[in-house]
């Protein structure tokens, strides 16, 4: 069987929200978080065998409507990036 050679291209978008509220004795904890990301990858197949990848990933992270017992903090914000490389390789059955 010959090998099948080629690239594909991943995009994605991703969006997450979450909300505390919590109560620990007479502590009351609330706040928001919320995540948004972009990336891309790209893999290629170099033989029926061998496979490597290339990515990206950025991010905002932001927090907000922090509250600790009635009083309120600041809102935060992350901004981050991370690259990604991988190389797999897949083992013949014995």
């Amino acid at each position: 069987m010959a090998p099948r050679r080629g690239h594909a291209l991943d995009f994605g978008v991703q969006r997450d929200t979450a909300k505390l509220r919590s109560r620990v004795g007479g502590t009351v904890f609330n706040g928001s978080t919320r995540l948004e990301a972009l990336y891309a990858q790209d893999t290629w197949r170099i033989n029926e065998d061998w496979k490597a990848m290339l990515g990206l990933r950025a991010e905002r992270w932001t927090a907000f409507d922090g509250k600790l017992s009635g009083v309120p903090f600041g809102e935060r914000r992350e901004n981050s990036t991370s690259p990604k490389a991988a190389l797999s390789w897949r083992a013949n059955e014995l």
